[in-house]
């Protein structure tokens, strides 16, 4: 005997009204304060969450604790071009790569720390991103404000959308100013 079982998914919004709308698709969703929850949806709603995913895409501003995670690019460092890697990591100061943020950063300071003081100090204090200015920990606010793992990943994500406020030129500018120091 054969069988088959088949399940119907419900409109969510729909059920709100007691109505049956057949689901066609399900959309996972994250909000603050809330569990990470799915909701079913017909068509018709589905278009409505689509609207409001593209408004919050190209209006929307990152908040304030968010961890959201987005693809990002490595920091083409201030030497020569290197390949773009996914989930790698540049060096600011040598053309050195790196799979993770920290590999990188333990690199800098076992290699260049004599030369250019903390990665900290050689980042600044100003967010390549969004321009906030006067942080305390660039690389926190990066993965906190921004979704992105490390100051050099932001770095990385400012150079890929044009360095809107030209912190990417100015730590290429710091770098071959340290380069170019004599040793003392």
């Amino acid at each position: 005997m054969a069988q088959e079982f088949l399940i119907r998914l419900w409109c969510d919004r729909h059920a709100l009204t007691e109505r049956k709308v057949e689901a066609t698709t399900s959309v996972p969703l994250s909000l603050p304060g809330y569990p990470n929850r799915v909701i079913d949806l017909c068509a018709e709603c589905n278009v409505r969450v689509e609207e409001l995913l593209e408004v919050v895409a190209k209006n929307g501003r990152p908040a304030e604790g968010a961890t959201t995670k987005r693809p990002s690019k490595p920091l083409t460092s201030a030497g020569p071009v290197q390949p773009a890697l996914d989930d790698g990591v540049g060096c600011p100061a040598c053309s050195e790569w790196f799979n993770r943020n920290e590999a990188m950063t333990q690199h800098f300071r076992n290699t260049h720390r004599d030369q250019y003081g903390s990665i900290q100090e050689l980042f600044g204090r100003l967010c390549p991103i969004c321009g906030l200015n006067d942080l305390g920990n660039l690389g926190v606010h990066a993965n906190r404000g921004h979704g992105v793992s490390g100051a050099a990943n932001a770095f990385a994500v400012a150079e890929r959308e044009g360095d809107p406020h030209g912190a990417v030129a100015a730590l290429r500018r710091r770098v071959d100013a340290l380069r170019l120091k004599p040793a003392g």
